[in-house]
């Protein structure tokens, strides 16, 4: 997870999010145990890389039994956004926000919405 003092952290937070790691006290980046994700139980999840998505990492967190109880995977809100978003600091970086917002807040975004 990205917590305090990330890119990724500066992201969330201009999307209009939460950032889970920080609000945990995480600085930089660091594992977290699984019990961890459970206990915070996230409303969205959010994985980096496709290679993991393609290779079902999506659907095996799905039903994992571990996990049925977190709200994220409840309301399926586990998305993958491409690493490349998520590591960039260049001018890219309003694509990454508004790829995130889009995945927090889908009801801005929706036809008619304005």
């Amino acid at each position: 997870m990205r917590g305090r003092q990330t890119t990724l952290d500066d992201v969330i937070r201009a999307a209009g999010g939460v950032n889970l790691a920080a609000e945990m006290g995480i600085t930089g980046s660091r594992k977290v145990s699984q019990e961890r994700v459970i206990v915070a139980d996230p409303d969205v999840i959010l994985l980096r890389d496709a290679r993991r998505w393609e290779s079902g990492f999506r659907e095996a967190l799905l039903r994992d039994p571990a996990f049925q109880g977190v709200k994220a995977l409840r309301d399926q809100r586990v998305y993958s956004v491409p690493a490349r978003l998520l590591v960039t600091s260049s001018h890219h970086i309003a694509e990454t926000v508004e790829t995130i917002a889009r995945l927090l807040h889908p009801e801005v975004f929706e036809e008619g919405s304005r």
